[in-house]
Parts: C-alpha cells; sequence; structure tokens
C-alpha cells in the first residue's frame, strides 16, 4: 500500500515538474463508467460521478507528451440517468495516465483540435470498503487496474476540452472475468 501511494506522490510531481517546463492544464468534469460484469454494472446502466485533475504538456502545439494525474468519484449503485453528483457508497479512483496529443486541425493560433492517446493506471481508493457494499458472492476489487484509451481535445484561447474514452485492460473483480472497467470522461480545464 505504501508503495502505491509513493508512486502517485512521485506522478504528482513528475506532473507539476512538467507543468513548470511547458505547460499544465487544470480540469474538472464528468465520469461514467461501465462494466461487462452485469452483476457490477447492469444492461443500460451506468457509474456517473466527477472527476478533478492535471495535465503536464511537454512539447508544442503540434505535437506534445503529457502526463496526468485525475480523481474519480462515482457512485456505486448504476443508474440509467446520469447523475453528476455521486450517491454512498461511491467508488474513488486516482487515475494516472500518460499518452501524447497531435493536432488534427487549427482554425487560428488560438483554435487547435487534437487527438489524445493514453494509457492509464486506475487505483481504487477505497476498494476494500466496497467489498463489503457489494453483494457479489465474496468477489473482491482489485487494487489497480490498467486500460488504455483515446479522444478529442479541442483549445478555445485558454480553455480546453477533453472527450475521452479508455478502455480497461485487467479485471476489476479478482478471479472475474469480462470484469474490467471502461470509462467516458468529458472535461473542461484552464491552460496555464
Amino acid at each position: 500500500m505504501n508503495s502505491l501511494k509513493q508512486l502517485f506522490v512521485i506522478l504528482l510531481l513528475l506532473v507539476g515538474s512538467i507543468a513548470f517546463g511547458q505547460g499544465m492544464t487544470l480540469h474538472g468534469g464528468t465520469s461514467s463508467m461501465k462494466s461487462e460484469f452485469l452483476a457490477l454494472t447492469p444492461d443500460e446502466t451506468a457509474h456517473s460521478g466527477y472527476h478533478l485533475g492535471a495535465d503536464g504538456r511537454l512539447g508544442d502545439d503540434g505535437f506534445y507528451f503529457l502526463v496526468g494525474l485525475q480523481y474519480h468519484k462515482l457512485s456505486l449503485s448504476p443508474t440509467e440517468k446520469f447523475s453528476l453528483m455521486p450517491t454512498d457508497p461511491s467508488m474513488n479512483f486516482i487515475k494516472g495516465k500518460g499518452g501524447f496529443a497531435f493536432k488534427i486541425f487549427q482554425i487560428n493560433k488560438d483554435i487547435v483540435a487534437r487527438l489524445r492517446v493514453l494509457g492509464t493506471i486506475d487505483y481504487l481508493l477505497n476498494g476494500h470498503s466496497l467489498n463489503q457494499d457489494l453483494d457479489l458472492d465474496s468477489k473482491q476489487f482489485n487494487e489497480a487496474v490498467a486500460g488504455a484509451g483515446g479522444g478529442l481535445e479541442i483549445d478555445v484561447y485558454f480553455m480546453t476540452l477533453n472527450l475521452e474514452y479508455q478502455k480497461g485492460f485487467f479485471n476489476a473483480l479478482n478471479e472475474t472475468p469480462d470484469s474490467s472497467l471502461d470509462f467516458l470522461t468529458f472535461s473542461l480545464g484552464v491552460n496555464f
């Protein structure tokens, strides 16, 4: 457990150092998560909530590398309708991400659209308490999972709009096939 906390502190410091060197985006927005494991997320439902985060950029407007850190709070109970405010009990994630973005078109120097390609590590902060809240035949949440994804980023002056999708690689529940977690996020950020 201590080593995971140390890893996230290192990632946070890395985001900070990159941000001071090249640029940083502070952002927040909506999150939605789904799993193919029907006992966790039945058909036509999702776990919704919000996220806050920071991305550090290293490069220029045409192509840059990014490292980011996000905090996600999502309702444990899935619903058919989206809700920005998660209900209790909730799932709390720290998401570390890294990848790159490249320009696909530019209207002028202040309006630029890019595609993002990302790898992620998702650490579930309250997995032990969630194991008690769910009736999943004694299945245990894994502490961390990984995924890959991409999205569309649009910079408008000093603001950034992001739409990202993440496909999970590993099962979120120990020894449970098809329990990977997929995320869809929308965020609005400020560039420094």
